[in-house]
Order: C-alpha cells, then sequence, then structure tokens
C-alpha cells in the first residue's frame, strides 16, 4: 500500500511540474503541488474571471452581507462554490500565516489578529508547502 501512496504522489509530483499554471500556484507561500493541483483542478481555466473579486466569489470566500432599512452588515464567509476549493485557500493561508515570512512581519505590523494569535508559533522553521 504504502509503495503505491509512494508512485501515486511521484506521478502528481511531475504532473505539477508539466503545468505552468501549477508551477505558478507553488510559488505562493503555504501552496505545494497537492494545494496547487487541487486549485487548478477546481478552478480550471482563471482566464474566465475577469477580476479576482469574481474569482474570490466563485471560490465562496467572501464575507456575506445584509443590508435593510439603510444598514449593511458582513457576515462569515458565504460557502459558495468548491468546498474543496475553499479548503484548499484556508489551509494554504493557515499555514503561510504560522511562519515567518515578510508578509507575516508586515500584517503584525497592521496588527493583524491571526498573525498576532500566531506571534508564539513564528518561532518554527520555515515551510512553503500544506503538503
Amino acid at each position: 500500500m504504502s509503495e503505491e501512496i509512494r508512485r501515486l504522489s511521484l506521478q502528481l509530483k511531475c504532473l505539477a511540474g508539466d503545468d505552468e499554471d501549477v508551477r505558478v500556484l507553488m510559488t505562493i507561500p503555504g501552496i505545494g503541488y497537492y494545494t496547487a493541483l487541487l486549485v487548478k483542478a477546481e478552478i480550471g481555466d482563471v482566464s474566465r474571471f475577469r477580476r479576482g473579486d469574481q474569482l474570490c466569489s466563485y471560490a465562496g470566500i467572501v464575507p456575506s452581507t445584509y443590508s435593510s432599512g439603510g444598514v449593511t452588515r458582513h457576515g462569515g464567509i458565504t460557502r459558495e462554490g468548491s468546498r474543496w476549493l475553499r479548503w484548499a485557500m484556508v489551509e494554504a493561508a493557515t499555514t503561510h500565516i504560522k511562519y515567518d515570512t515578510s508578509i507575516t512581519r508586515k500584517a503584525e505590523i497592521f496588527d493583524f489578529p491571526l498573525a498576532c494569535e500566531r506571534r508564539s508559533l513564528l518561532d518554527r522553521p520555515q515551510r512553503t508547502e500544506v503538503d
């Protein structure tokens, strides 16, 4: 069983290396080849989205909005779209925040809540993959 898993993992790694979009995704901190392949499979051709907010809406990672009587409230994420894409994005962001990078350090300057909560985790070695 473990030999088959190793063989399949190697095949996935080769697929990731052959796809330009997947290689670009892997340059994002927190995204390894498994996550990049998942994102590519779930999104498909990214050019079908004109703007980034359309892609975020498709993935269901935008806040819900409630409006009544001139008052607008924002809630949690909408959870529309692919649950696997949403899961991959949350995992990648969480992994990235756990490890010390220039983006994490800048987030602490602006008192980004997750970065501040993870301050004790920043002593861990850097990691760039979820997988």
